[in-house]
């Protein structure tokens, strides 16, 4: 496989794509484009219509997927507040894919067998399938779907990110061979020579040590230990470093054990989510995520700090042996990253390609970022979400 990847910007889409495509070929050399990912900045919101045109006059009739975006990422650059299409192309002749648009309405339940999900998506789990899912979020219940195809192939890596850039359904668009859409998801299945390894940073560190729920109600988490949810964070408080202690007032997040048989709590092990609010007089406190007790929880807080170590620490994990076999990687990181959290541009861009590389790069940032924890996949916040496009023999 030969991956290559650049980000063209500039007030004019038209221009942009084609400067775009035409060093993506050269990027490519002889080798023929074979599949293309398309991601451009909410600016050109008024020339979606025109992506699709442009590409075909340039380079045919080619597999096309993408979404509309805030703001793109690639070739080791993040364009903020400013017009840009970020472009990934691939030449894969030991590869098979297919591109699914899915609807609500074409999602089948999930309390039967999961051949209706093999169906839908076209592809046995047999055959070794990963997943890259891009999404609107207004237009489609995000959560049935992960959980369906995580029920149809639970041995698959899914990856991906919302669309973002709009304040309301209608305004993304979804890209693919055969139309641009404006509700739903696009699902990019890759098989045979080709396969996605998931690296999920979620930008956080644990503080203090972790505790079992010992009491609780939906999403409501009423003891620890013992104690209530207040009581337990006062004592935490108590014993935290300055520095911590001004995190867990700002910052301050709640991960929740994926894997209850892991004996060691390891990175990535925690699904972090928001804390909502806290009762005062009960000390009750309202999580984003359903706990039952016996559940092991720890608090986390999050700081720009936080989340380079957290990605480093990632990035620095992936083996030689990965690295060498992956062709491209393909970056899904929050709105709430970049300048805004680290103060400076390109800080994730420029982190994988310090850890892995040159490696072709490209992808955007997201209202909500899509990776597995343990063998579950989830919708993210504050993360960054990477893709290995790696050869499989």
């Amino acid at each position: 496989m030969h991956w290559a990847s650049v980000v063209a910007d500039g007030e004019d889409l038209q221009s942009s794509l084609e400067s775009g495509l035409a060093k993506l070929r050269e990027g490519l050399g002889t080798d023929p484009l074979d599949l293309l990912m398309v991601f451009p900045s909410h600016d050109h919101l008024f020339d979606y219509g025109r992506i699709r045109p442009t590409i075909v006059r340039n380079c045919g009739e080619i597999s096309t997927f993408g979404c509309s975006a805030a703001a793109v990422i690639g070739a080791g650059v993040e364009v903020e507040a400013r017009p840009a299409v970020s472009l990934v192309g691939a030449h894969l002749p030991e590869a098979e894919w297919r591109i699914r648009h899915l609807r609500d309405r074409d999602l089948p339940p999930l309390d039967g067998s999961p051949r209706p999900w093999r169906d839908l998506i076209g592809v046995d789990p047999a055959e070794g399938p990963s997943f890259l899912v891009v999404a609107d979020a207004f237009t489609i219940n995000l959560r049935h779907l992960l959980d369906g195809l995580d029920y149809a192939y639970p041995e698959a890596t899914k990856v991906g990110g919302l669309a973002s850039g709009a304040s309301g359904p209608g305004a993304h668009a979804l890209f693919h061979s055969r139309a641009t859409e404006n509700e739903g998801a696009l699902v990019l299945v890759l098989t045979g020579g080709v396969g996605l390894e998931a690296i999920v940073s979620q930008g956080c560190r644990p503080v203090g040590e972790a505790a079992r729920v010992s009491a609780c109600e939906g999403r409501l988490l009423k003891g620890l230990d013992g104690k209530a949810p207040s009581e337990f964070l006062r004592e935490l408080f108590a014993e935290a470093s300055e520095e911590d202690q001004r995190l867990l007032q700002h910052a301050l997040q709640i991960g929740v054990l994926v894997n209850e048989a892991h004996s060691e709590f390891h990175r990535g092990g925690f699904l972090i989510r928001n804390i909502v609010g806290m009762e005062q007089s009960s000390g009750v406190m309202a999580v984003g995520s359903v706990l039952r007790e016996g559940q092991t929880i720890r608090f986390h807080v999050r700081d720009r700090n936080a989340a380079a170590h957290d990605l480093a620490a990632h990035l620095g994990r992936v083996a030689k042996s990965e690295v060498d076999s992956t062709g491209a990687v393909l970056q899904f990181c929050c709105l709430g990253r970049g300048k805004g959290l680290f103060g400076q541009p390109h800080h994730d861009a420029r982190m994988v390609q310090e850890h892995l590389g040159p490696v072709p790069a490209g992808g955007f940032f997201c209202n909500g970022e899509i990776g597995p924890i343990s063998r579950a996949t989830y919708v993210h916040g504050f993360s960054a979400v990477l893709a290995l496009v790696q050869s499989r023999s």
